[in-house]
């Protein structure tokens, strides 16, 4: 079984200053994080991309 966590659990707004939070899912052990997206002006995909693949962390969904 994989686990992960929704970016809310640490946040109220993703931005590239939540992107600490791939970290931490990571560090927790998880296996993937869902990340909200809600604020396409704070979105940056690649540097979210650039931080799963150094963590070797999933993206399972972007939701809006």
């Amino acid at each position: 079984m994989k686990l992960g966590i929704h970016a809310y659990a640490y946040c109220s707004q993703w931005s590239n200053e939540t992107l600490y939070i791939i970290d931490r899912a990571k560090e927790l052990g998880l296996d993937f994080i869902e990340i909200p997206l809600m604020v396409l002006e704070d979105f940056d995909t690649k540097a979210i991309s650039e931080r799963l693949k150094k963590v070797g962390l999933s993206l399972v969904a972007l939701e809006c």
